[in-house]
């Protein structure tokens, strides 16, 4: 009888690690699925990770055995640091560093040239299924609203220049600040910006101040109307 408990016990635990894996999207990595990047957003996060490690909500003013404990405590460091070492370095209400591109034409210019437009900074590449999902709802954001001040510049994370040239092609997307970094996550301005996974974006006011990251198209255009109309 104790063995079939045990054994219980061990399949409740790997469906429980496994779906927390799930959950945080190890093989993307962990915490890159759209949020916000906020403290708070994180430990949302890592309070829903204790609870799938508990295997049920969290119980006030009861006792624990170790194996919880422990389980919990594990969850909650390995998914705090994670996160933390993967976060971009840069959140809302901070300005965002001034960067030269090169762009597909080979023009030269730099994010600051932009300054009085709003600018969505987009990180990311050909080879990315989740970039490629999104890129229709950024070229239907760019028609909407780039005669009204809006700019997209595409920063593609890239080993190949060929493959990247035909996904913009594709894609259609047609805004002109299209440049690439061929050493992927390793390039100057990916580390800069501390650059662990795409699709990672970075939406920036008129004064070139960081107004969202990593943000839905949805939540990309509610913004833009409400600064548009202000």
């Amino acid at each position: 009888m104790k063995s079939v408990v045990a054994a219980g016990a061990k399949r409740k635990i790997k469906h429980n690690i496994l779906f927390a894996a799930h959950l945080c999207d190890l093989d993307a990595p962990i915490f890159t699925f759209k949020q916000s990047l906020q403290s708070n957003q994180a430990s949302h996060q890592i309070h829903r990770l204790i609870q799938i490690f508990a295997g049920t909500k969290l119980p006030k003013n009861k006792s624990m055995n170790k194996r919880t404990l422990l389980y919990i405590a594990a969850a909650c460091v390995l998914a705090f640091t994670w996160y933390r070492y993967r976060m971009p370095r840069f959140v809302a209400g901070e300005k965002a560093p001034d960067i030269a591109l090169s762009t597909l034409d080979g023009t030269k210019s730099k994010l600051s040239d932009l300054q009085g437009k709003f600018v969505l900074l987009q990180f990311w590449g050909s080879w990315c299924g989740p970039c490629r999902a999104e890129n229709p709802h950024l070229v239907d954001l760019y028609k909407k609203y780039h005669d009204k001040g809006f700019e997209i510049v595409s920063l593609g994370i890239e080993s190949n220049a060929a493959n990247w040239q035909r996904a913009i092609q594709q894609d259609q997307m047609a805004w002109p600040y299209h440049s690439s970094e061929l050493k992927m996550f390793d390039g100057a301005i990916p580390k800069s910006f501390n650059i662990k996974s795409i699709p990672t974006t970075f939406l920036l006011n008129r004064e070139g101040v960081i107004m969202g990251v990593s943000l839905e198209p949805d939540q990309i255009e509610e913004r833009l109307a409400a600064a548009l109309t202000n």
